[in-house]
């Protein structure tokens, strides 16, 4: 098979067909560190990769810069610019054993049109907490101008250096967007960013609109209705934008939501499918036959997505009034200093007419009425020594609340943090009549 000898929807449903060939099998789960990428780069040069190290983080990580091909188009793609944005890098690796493949065709064709350039982890010291920002406390993404972070240097030097032609700006967004008024999951979301304030489009722009219309084209192929359109508002301290005004056909890629799949191993096979079908775009030049309203076509973004959306709840009042409210239920997701097993807290996110929100899953309550959870009878001495069998017998006999025996802070609130299904509650606590965000 070569490239050429297929249509692009046929390529990019090899691409599905053939993924598991290709899937980096030590990459499983979101919370992997920098450490844990080092042996799987440092085989990269055996399989024709170029490695190198572009500069450190902040804390002294070496940031690399990996590359393969030899074509004149010259291609960056930096992923983990946030270090709790990981889905992109995990493709990435799946996508290092793709091009692997030094005797295939069309991996042949490929690397002969462009020489692809990768920092797949971007902002080490963040991915180490698992948190957003680098270790001095800055958005990375708000720092192409000021280059306060040793990355954001790393990443502005690395593009001067190359002068690269197209950028790939890999991301993570919330899992609570959705697609238009659509009630679906914004699995996959794109922006060809603006590099001005009135948001002209010239060529280079243009081109990078089209690239994520063939992007688009394929995915709709696999999860209809689930792409998304970022609002195109200038940020003039933004590398995407940034990196347009400079130069480079800039396109961001956000990995979002899909339902059952936590840790996004479905999204990072669907940025797999992406990022190569825009790769073989932009070597065939094919994507140059594509209208620029396809791009224009794709559904703005929404944040109106919940885990849990229960409507028409009857809530009545001591007093004999009842009422009726739609609840938004959303859960954070928590761990220790990085460590497994992760848990969550859900909480009311919103409470009313949500006739606009919808839910991953959705539970239609007519003829049910809102009941305050009971305070368990008994109070607790320690929490934590609970068993699992307890705790379901509690939430069976509908116990939210446990009170505990503990000394309290200064701030007048109880001090510990338990990972149980209640709230933890002090002796003289009473719960709410009604519910409250």
């Amino acid at each position: 098979m070569t490239i050429g000898s297929l249509e692009a929807q046929d390529f990019s449903q090899h691409l599905m067909e053939q993924y598991s060939q290709f899937q980096e099998s030590t990459l499983t789960h979101r919370r992997f560190k920098h450490h844990e990428l080092l042996p799987l780069i440092e085989k990269l040069p055996q399989q024709g990769f170029r490695v190198s190290t572009a500069g450190k983080s902040y804390q002294g990580r070496p940031i690399h810069l990996i590359s393969i091909g030899s074509g004149p188009t010259s291609v960056l793609l930096w992923s983990q610019m946030h270090g709790n944005e990981p889905t992109a890098t995990m493709a990435l690796f799946d996508i290092f054993n793709f091009l692997g493949q030094k005797e295939a065709p069309e991996v042949r064709q490929l690397l002969s049109k462009v020489t692809l350039h990768f920092i797949p982890m971007l902002n080490p010291d963040g991915a180490e907490l698992f948190q957003r920002r680098t270790l001095q406390g800055i958005d990375m993404n708000r720092d192409a101008v000021s280059l306060t972070c040793p990355e954001s240097r790393v990443l502005k030097s690395v593009r001067d250096k190359l002068q690269a032609d197209w950028g790939f700006n890999l991301h993570d967004q919330n899992i609570y967007y959705n697609v238009g008024n659509s009630g679906k999951s914004a699995t996959i979301s794109f922006l060809a960013p603006a590099y001005d304030h009135s948001k002209q489009v010239n060529a280079q722009r243009e081109a990078a609109m089209k690239v994520i219309a063939a992007m688009n084209t394929s995915l709709q192929a696999v999860i209809p209705g689930q792409v998304g359109r970022y609002d195109d508002s200038f940020e003039p301290r933004a590398f995407g934008d940034n990196m347009q005004k400079w130069g480079t056909g800039t396109i961001l890629i956000e990995s979002g939501g899909y339902g059952g799949d936590p840790e996004k191993q479905f999204i990072r096979q669907l940025n797999f499918m992406a990022i190569l079908t825009a790769l073989e775009a932009i070597s065939a030049s094919s994507y140059q036959q594509i209208a620029v309203n396809q791009y224009w076509d794709i559904p703005m973004n929404s944040s109106n997505l919940n885990d849990l959306l229960i409507r028409d709840v009857s809530i009545k009042r001591a007093q004999g009034e009842s009422y009726q409210v739609d609840l938004a239920i959303r859960r954070e997701e928590f761990d220790q200093a990085g460590k497994d097993p992760l848990f969550y807290r859900g909480k009311i996110e919103d409470l009313g007419d949500l006739s606009t929100q919808f839910g991953y899953q959705e539970l239609a309550s007519k003829n049910m009425e809102y009941a305050p959870g009971k305070v368990y009878p008994e109070t607790i001495k320690d929490p934590g020594a609970l068993t699992g069998k307890q705790i379901h017998e509690m939430l069976e006999k509908g116990y939210t609340y446990v009170r505990v025996e503990e000394q309290q802070g200064h701030t007048g609130k109880l001090q510990g943090n338990y990972q149980l299904p209640f709230d933890v509650v002090p002796k003289n606590f009473k719960p709410p009549e009604w519910p409250k965000p």
